[in-house]
């Protein structure tokens, strides 16, 4: 889709990045995202539901998602709760490019607009082509969060998406610490690194999930 009379082009200022990420890291934002908007406001449990081959839906049911929340910039509201896993704005653009890159089609509604993502050049230097959200009025005004609907995708991507999340994870807790939980992790579990909420190494049966950052993990943090 290209801007028309009634799209309006939103230039995420983005080109072609993410290079080393996966689908399953995309669909991570995504899901942190709707996780976050439901810590927030106290609203129903995320959805996330297969609709047909190749597509799924991810659901909340909060405030509903605007293209002003397309801009990088620090969510005041977001560092005042200290569960939940994004700050900047940053998650969804990146999630949006690695979609863009990899031929998945994604798109994004609630009662404030349905958006899009296409390629344009910026206005006034027609020789730089970059990522855009294109955004039209709503399918439905009535509609209560926001649905994201991904297209072209596996079913193993969505779940190693899921495995990032305690939530999904399986892991079972051990202890509660001033910091964080200690988890012992599944005996199939083989992965290693820091993920949305859980650090863990392949080499250990013990993972650690940090629910309070000092300010210096925060200044860390970049999503």
């Amino acid at each position: 889709m290209t801007a028309g009379p009634h799209v309006q082009a939103f230039d995420l200022n983005i080109d072609t990045v993410l290079e080393h990420w996966s689908l399953a890291f995309a669909i991570r934002e995504i899901i942190a995202n709707a996780l976050d908007e439901h810590k927030i406001t106290g609203t129903t449990e995320p959805v996330i539901e297969k609709v047909e081959d190749g597509a799924w839906e991810i659901r909340d049911f909060g405030r509903g998602l605007r293209y002003q929340h397309l801009t990088q910039n620090e969510s005041t509201e977001k560092q005042h709760h200290q569960d939940v896993i994004g700050q900047f704005g940053v998650g969804l653009k990146d999630a949006l490019a690695v979609f863009e890159r990899n031929d998945v089609g994604v798109t994004l509604h609630s009662a404030h607009g349905d958006i899009s993502t296409g390629r344009q050049a910026k206005p006034d230097f027609g020789d730089i082509v970059t990522l855009h959200a294109l955004v039209t009025a709503p399918a439905d005004p009535q509609m209560v969060g926001t649905l994201v609907r991904i297209t072209g995708i596996a079913d193993t991507d969505v779940e190693a998406a899921k495995e990032l999340f305690l939530k999904f994870s399986g892991d079972l807790h051990l202890e509660q610490t001033r910091f964080g939980e200690v988890l012992e992790r599944r005996p199939d579990s083989d992965g290693d690194g820091c993920t949305s909420e859980v650090c863990s190494s392949q080499w250990s049966r013990v993972s650690y999930s940090p629910t309070t950052l000092l300010i210096s993990m925060r200044r860390c943090v970049g999503r």
